[in-house]
């Protein structure tokens, strides 16, 4: 027998008897063993329960996947005549929200056999594994999963709103949510991250002070993402020195992120959409001698492809 294995049958031995490590030494297991072979029975074990991911709400016109199935795994099975184990579904704290049934919409299930489970969400967490999934028989607990229910955001997309904004333009940012309902996203912000690819030079550039070459916005904890949002990009007049009549460019790549608050999650696990934002000062051709300036942001959508305005 592998070390693993033994330590996995001594774990669930300590969880049966409720006992100490000083009545584990004194092997209650075998008595229990003993005493279930004179009643001609075998004994009763949840070998596992399989890691049960996090669970998002679910609503029939959200994504099918939104269903999470969990294995319960009995030994024997089925089990003797009579015999079965109750799975029930439970929040640790009465204080917190939080919620979870099966998909018949109970949170309590017996069963005789090794069985697959479906679970729905149905109320996020507002503390990480709060919820509960536990196998008992005849009132002993033997087999416990922690879960946490946290609806996330997908597939986001951005449409012009505006455009000659201070040189910029305006877009609309909206996402889909697993459950179908931008109401259920009250576990998730977003933010931008900006990273200047080419930051251009002075001139045709003179804006006090430089920005970064990188940043976030807004900071943490972010913008919340419960309704469609407006993103506006522009940039103003006075940053651009058209008297030395000088051509350039500057280019930042932006990334709209999404992290989990109650799961911790990071920011660049949360990749929701990229898009490249180009501004730039190029010589008109008519009339002769004047200058252009042009903003275009393309990746979520393209913006403004093209579109110049004069100083």
């Amino acid at each position: 027998m592998s070390w693993k294995r033994s330590r996995s049958r001594w774990f669930v031995l300590l969880v049966l008897t409720g006992a100490g490590l000083g009545a584990m030494l004194l092997s209650p297991w075998q008595s229990q063993t003993r005493a279930a072979e004179t009643a001609g029975e075998p004994e009763v074990k949840v070998e596992d329960i399989s890691t049960l991911p996090r669970v998002p709400i679910y609503r029939e016109e959200g994504l099918a996947t939104n269903e999470k199935s969990v294995t319960v795994t009995l030994w024997p099975s089925p089990l003797p005549a009579g015999k079965k184990v109750t799975v029930d579904i439970s929040k640790w704290e009465s204080t917190v929200t939080g919620g979870a049934t099966f998909s018949d919409g109970t949170t309590s299930k017996d069963i005789t056999e090794t069985t697959i489970l479906i679970i729905r969400g149905t109320a996020n967490s507002s503390i990480k594994d709060n919820m509960n999934l536990a196998a008992t028989y005849e009132g002993k607990e033997l087999a416990k999963r922690t879960f946490t229910v946290s609806t996330w955001p997908y597939d986001m997309e951005t449409t012009l709103n505006a455009l000659n904004l201070k040189f910029g333009l305006k877009v609309n940012v909206k996402w889909k949510s697993e459950s179908g309902r931008v109401t259920d996203l009250t576990n998730v912000r977003w933010q931008e991250y900006v990273n200047y690819t080419t930051v251009g030079t002075n001139p045709p550039f003179n804006q006090v002070p430089t920005p970064p070459v990188s940043f976030t916005y807004p900071p943490d904890p972010g913008f919340t993402m419960t309704d469609d949002d407006g993103d506006i990009h522009d940039y103003q007049k006075s940053w651009v020195d058209w008297s030395t009549k000088t051509p350039g460019s500057r280019v930042a790549g932006q990334q709209y992120r999404f992290r989990d608050q109650v799961l911790l999650t990071a920011w660049e696990d949360g990749v929701l959409g990229i898009a490249a934002i180009a501004r730039g000062v190029a010589p008109d051709p008519d009339p002769e001698g004047t200058y252009l300036f042009g903003t275009v942001k393309a990746g979520t959508g393209t913006f403004c492809d093209g579109c110049l305005e004069t100083p």
